[in-house]
């Protein structure tokens, strides 16, 4: 099975109440001139669902084409802690076996349409409105190392040191 080298990365660098930083790296779709404007909406709607399950602030966005690095305001709560993460489970959906996951950091656990996690658990309440977006917007930009669409197998709330 061929190793697919994605030409295309969308990365993310985070900021804690710390200005700590912690990074996630997704691997996306290649595209062309007629999908890039698409492309750039989708990502721009990718950043929202982050913002939507995240506390920490989005310091830096990268994709092959642009690299963008932003200066929001200093975070001044201490609970925004970039080892408290939403950890990503994905599996490829054209059956190649693959899987994977991706960290994010600074977890948001609660929002204005309530809590984001199910009941007393760790798992996160995928019929939530902002998994619901995060969902797809991470389902249509992510790919796996074969190049492949992915699927969304699970989202848990983690506590890694880094």
């Amino acid at each position: 099975m061929p190793i697919r080298n994605p030409q295309s990365w969308l990365k993310y660098s985070f900021q804690d109440h710390t200005r700590e930083t912690s990074h996630i790296n997704i691997p996306t779709l290649e595209y062309s001139a007629l999908l890039f404007p698409e492309l750039l909406t989708r990502v721009g709607q990718f950043r929202n669902a982050l913002a939507g399950i995240t506390n920490g602030n989005i310091v830096k966005e990268t994709l092959t084409s642009f690299d963008t690095k932003y200066f929001p305001p200093v975070i001044t709560d201490p609970n925004v802690q970039r080892e408290q993460k939403w950890l990503v489970s994905w599996r490829d959906t054209n059956n190649w076996g693959e899987t994977g996951r991706v960290e994010i950091p600074t977890a948001q656990l609660t929002d204005g349409d309530g809590s984001l996690l199910v009941g007393n658990t760790e798992l996160a309440d995928l019929t939530h409105p902002a998994w619901v977006e995060f969902v797809e917007e991470f389902e249509w930009i992510a790919r796996s190392p074969q190049g492949s669409t992915v699927e969304i197998t699970s989202i848990v709330l983690v506590h890694r040191n880094l």
